[in-house]
């Protein structure tokens, strides 16, 4: 196996000299601006109405009644008794 072309000391100096510089460079590099938040008082807010078009979201007569079964502490105990035994 043939040795690096670069010098250890070297190596071990240009990766310093990159971990240092990556950290100078990154404080100065916000990832989202920040925004000020407004303060006001006595003031209502306005609220623009938004009407959603072109959604899949089905009604409830396309899907018909939604069957619900009530499952009580005792009804779970029973399925773990049942289950056990098989």
């Amino acid at each position: 196996m043939e040795g690096s072309l670069i010098r250890p000391e070297l190596r071990q100096a240009a990766f310093a000299a990159a971990v240092s510089l990556s950290l100078l460079i990154a404080p100065k590099v916000p990832a989202q601006t920040i925004v000020p938040a407004q303060v006001t008082t006595g003031a209502t807010a306005e609220v623009e109405r938004v009407i959603v078009t072109g959604s899949n979201i089905p009604t409830a007569a396309e899907t018909g009644l939604i069957q619900w079964i009530r499952i009580v502490r005792q009804t779970l105990k029973n399925w773990a008794f049942a289950m056990q035994r098989t």
